[in-house]
């Protein structure tokens, strides 16, 4: 009986043992197990409230189009092609609607042409052929074509819309945002941080760099970072190829800074054209 007590003690002890031992080897990988959880949650949400934010600024941007499409002498001074009376009605327009987020405004004319007629941003530039994709996508609904477009150095979302007089279109308007913003705005909806990264071939490193009052083109092999909300901005990283990146995120990272853990992940951008041009990395304090 004695003996039966003394074998049950020491089964006993062994279980707890290697319950212990299990409990303590479990713990690093539960809490990696965590973590990994926790930034691809927060990797997603930052996707969200990205693509979120995307649609409400194309929303409001269509809606100012409206209301300046509905000027019937802003219309009748495009429709005779005088660029003096257009630029100053639009000038006063324009800037309340840079105190609004707006930081372009074209008049383009029709296709086969599509050149700028107006820039009431840069007046002294036009005649220049618009290639981007939106002015395509309203070109062939005769309604609307909206996205970002990377232009030398960052990107803007433009939202186009057919310019009609007479039953028949006689050009196309424009408005458009560079998104610079979204981030500041991301950062006090989520708490986590960003860096935006693109991919090299669509941008110029000369404009990049006078824009930037530096240049850190060879921090990065493939693509540069153009903005970011992070003071240590070394962690950056897409952590794998541009085109292989998913909306579910990837390149899952941890590391310590300043005393604090953090995880990170990337996100594809795509264009208007629906390419992948670039990354968000969404760093998460664990």
């Amino acid at each position: 009986m004695i003996q039966d007590r003394i074998r049950s003690h020491w089964l006993r002890s062994l279980v707890a043992l290697a319950i212990g031992a299990l409990l303590v080897h479990a713990g690093p990988v539960r809490a990696a197990t965590d973590a990994r959880a926790a930034v691809r949650s927060a990797v997603r949400r930052a996707g969200n409230a990205y693509a979120d934010l995307e649609k409400k600024e194309v929303d409001r941007l269509s809606q100012e189009l409206d209301k300046l499409l509905k000027d019937e002498k802003l219309v009748a001074a495009f429709a005779a092609r005088d660029r003096p009376t257009v630029l100053s009605m639009a000038r006063p327009t324009f800037e309340k609607l840079k105190e609004r987020g707006v930081t372009h405004w074209y008049f383009i004319e029709p296709e086969p042409t599509r050149t700028c007629f107006l820039r009431v941003h840069q007046p002294h530039l036009s005649g220049d052929l618009i290639a981007r994709t939106t002015l395509s996508q309203a070109i062939a609904t005769r309604q609307v074509g909206y996205g970002k477009e990377l232009g030398k150095t960052a990107f803007a979302l433009r939202v186009v819309k057919p310019i009609s007089s007479g039953g028949k279109v006689i050009g196309y308007m424009e408005l458009g945002e560079e998104i610079d913003h979204f981030f500041g705005r991301m950062k006090t909806q989520t708490g986590d941080d960003f860096g935006l990264l693109v991919d090299k071939r669509f941008i110029d490193r000369k404009e990049l760099a006078r824009v930037l009052k530096e240049d850190r083109w060879d921090e990065r092999p493939d693509v540069v970072l153009i903005q970011s909300t992070m003071w240590d901005e070394v962690n950056i990283e897409v952590g794998g190829a541009l085109q292989s990146l998913t909306d579910e995120g990837a390149g899952f990272k941890e590391w310590k800074e300043g005393g604090q853990s953090f995880a990170g992940g990337s996100f594809p951008v795509r264009d208007a054209g629906k390419r992948v041009v670039g990354a968000v990395f969404v760093r998460h304090r664990i």
